[in-house]
């Protein structure tokens, strides 16, 4: 049996016996850690030809994004019962039932449910996933959709047994963060910062990002001052809250769903600025987005007759336009080149 020495505030036991071993990790070192324990168990023909490439892959991105981004608690369950074992082959057509991967999220998070999902039909289209606790059953055969079928049942545990489990600091702290070694061994290109916890302070030291800065799904809140981008810069989907008046980026700009409330005065966009479902209420002065301007579903209630917008405007679903009641919104906005989506 493990001991709490092996722990090491990488991973937690939920059950060790006769029937299962059942680890929970909290970082991708855990998650390595875990595989190892699970390998020295398994039978060479009960070992998915997918075990190390996705859950314990040398690039953590996918388990960041189900722990940090997906805010998930996953389970890894080791079937040790033959009889379980049975069950799951004869019951859900599993030619390898020894390893099951577990994953809960927390109550009403139906957006992130919608989101797994997706994630994991991306994935492999094998993996089945349930409409409550988003348990997936890794190579079932046929691949079936999301139905109601009670993998807990067949394992005979209950369903209280895998619970969400809040993240605290201390596990985050805990977590390396893959950020820093990936930036100072930055030479250029495009840098992929995706899916993953990330030190602010870690791109003060890298000022200029040759390509695209992909920062979607992470945790950025704020970007250093005099930042140059010189390909695109990605940060949809982060608690990104403004963006520095000083920053350089050469291509589009998305921070869709971010919490960014303000632009700078005076920005200027070289190509398309995607500012979808964000919290942004009034443009300032003297904007210009030389591609298109994509606002739809977003809390804008203001924008300024002075604005340029080399393409199109989105507007759609706004306070905006709601509050154009039939005016014609060209002549409104005198510089948006092509049609405005209201």
């Amino acid at each position: 049996m493990l001991t709490k020495e092996t722990l090491k505030n990488e991973y937690k036991i939920i059950r060790d016996d006769a029937d299962f071993l059942v680890l929970c990790p909290f970082t991708h070192e855990g998650s390595q850690t875990v595989i190892k324990l699970f390998r020295e168990e398994l039978e060479l023909n009960e070992v998915p030809e997918w075990f190390d490439t996705c859950l314990s892959a040398p690039s953590c991105s996918f388990f960041n994004l189900m722990y940090f981004t997906f805010r998930g608690t996953l389970y890894y369950v080791l079937v040790r019962s033959k009889l379980i074992k049975e069950k799951l082959k004869i019951s859900m057509g599993l030619t390898k039932p020894a390893f099951i991967f577990g994953f809960t999220i927390p109550e009403n998070e139906w957006e992130i449910n919608q989101l797994i999902k997706t994630g994991f039909s991306q994935l492999d289209s094998e993996k089945w996933i349930s409409s409550d606790h988003t348990f997936t059953v890794h190579g079932r055969t046929p691949p079936a959709k999301a139905i109601d079928l009670d993998i807990l049942e067949i394992l005979g545990l209950r369903s209280e047994f895998f619970q969400y489990l809040p993240h605290e600091e201390k596990r985050i702290k805990s977590h390396c963060f893959a950020s820093e070694l990936e930036i100072s061994n930055y030479k250029g290109g495009n840098l992929n910062l995706n899916a993953r916890p990330v030190d602010e302070c870690c791109l003060d030291n890298c000022k200029r990002i040759t390509g695209d800065l992909s920062l979607q799904f992470s945790t950025i809140k704020s970007l250093p001052d005099d930042l140059i981008v010189d390909g695109d810069l990605y940060a949809q989907h982060t608690p990104l809250e403004a963006l520095p008046l000083t920053i350089k980026v050469g291509g589009k700009i998305n921070i869709s769903r971010t919490n960014v409330t303000e632009l700078p005065e005076g920005f200027v966009v070289n190509k398309a600025l995607l500012m979808k479902e964000c919290k942004i209420k009034r443009f300032p002065n003297n904007v210009r987005v030389e591609g298109n301007l994509t606002l739809e579903d977003s809390e804008i209630e203001y924008i300024p007759s002075d604005i340029y917008v080399g393409g199109s405007l989105n507007i759609e679903n706004t306070p905006l336009s709601r509050s154009l009641q039939g005016k014609n919104p060209h002549e409104l906005f005198p510089n948006v080149k092509n049609t405005i989506y209201a």
